[in-house]
């Protein structure tokens, strides 16, 4: 098996290509998930239930558009069908090749069906303490309708700060550092889903000590056999939007400050790139 598995490496060469594209989230430093967990498991092959299927799904979309990307899936349709298989995928739309029956997809965007995973990229460096004087924030860009829909049930609400634009992969100097203060100054960050069901901020939010606020028509939530989500973070129902005012003012000091620990331990246990490699190896070997 673990022969079969270098030979697929080297099948799939081809759709293992380098980023091409500007670094999003702008502080991200090194390899992304998908990249990371292709080079970890071909350095040090394991015992494994499953094959690996190694592409890098969103550098393969992006450097073709979002078009089919040529070859990937004669390449699939060519495995072996006496195997079982998985994937690691972080691109909203992955996978959108037809894969084996019964192959486990590992998935961050939640647009397709798998087992959730978490949407982060590397760890956020120097976080500052500041007081936190803004009650609840969204820096962002309207990628989805539940964004807008936010935004104006609250923007009146002065106990809200809400910076709102057109998505766009260049990210400027100063946005960055306005969208890193202005979570470090905020009590409660709103997370809403993006394109995908998920967003970058559930785990943003959770390393600058500001409590995430997941709103979404439907909750994409790894881990949920070991993780108390409840514990650390206020989901809210699209349905419920009007709400959300009174359901985050009602949270008592002592226990949003639980929440603020609880994250932090939960990040470093569950939500850097290593520890998701880990958790999804461990998950193979079964």
């Amino acid at each position: 098996m673990i022969e079969y598995q270098k030979q697929i490496y080297e099948n799939f060469k081809a759709f293992m290509p380098e980023t091409n594209f500007p670094t999003y989230p702008p502080y991200h430093r090194g390899k992304y998930l998908e990249e990371f967990f292709c080079h970890e498991f071909r350095n040090n092959v394991p015992q494994s239930k499953r094959i690996f299927i190694p592409v890098h799904w969103t550098n393969c979309y992006k450097l073709f558009n979002d078009k089919p990307v040529p070859g990937l899936q004669d390449a699939i349709d060519d495995l072996d069908s006496s195997y079982n298989y998985f994937i690691v995928a972080t691109h909203d739309d992955a996978p959108r090749e037809n894969l084996p029956e019964g192959t486990v997809c590992y998935v961050a965007g939640g647009n397709q069906r798998g087992v959730p995973i978490p949407l982060v990229c590397s760890t956020i460096k120097n976080p500052i303490i500041r007081k936190r004087d803004i009650f609840a924030s969204f820096v962002g860009a309207v990628t989805h309708p539940i964004r807008l829909q936010i935004a104006q049930a609250l923007r009146s609400n002065d106990k809200y700060q809400f910076t709102l634009k057109e998505w766009h992969p260049h990210i400027s100097q100063s946005e960055e550092m306005n969208f890193k203060e202005t979570m470090e100054r905020s009590e409660f960050s709103l997370c809403p889903r993006g394109y995908g069901t998920t967003s970058y901020r559930l785990y943003e939010a959770m390393q600058l000590g500001s409590i995430p606020v997941y709103i979404s028509d439907r909750f994409w939530l790894p881990w949920e056999d070991e993780i108390n989500w409840n514990e650390f973070c206020i989901r809210i129902p699209q349905s419920r939007i009007c709400e959300m005012d009174f359901i985050l003012s009602s949270i008592p000091e002592k226990h949003k400050e639980h929440m603020r620990k609880k994250m932090k331990k939960v990040y470093n246990e569950f939500f850097t790139i290593p520890k998701i490699t880990r958790k999804i190896l461990k998950e193979v070997k079964k």
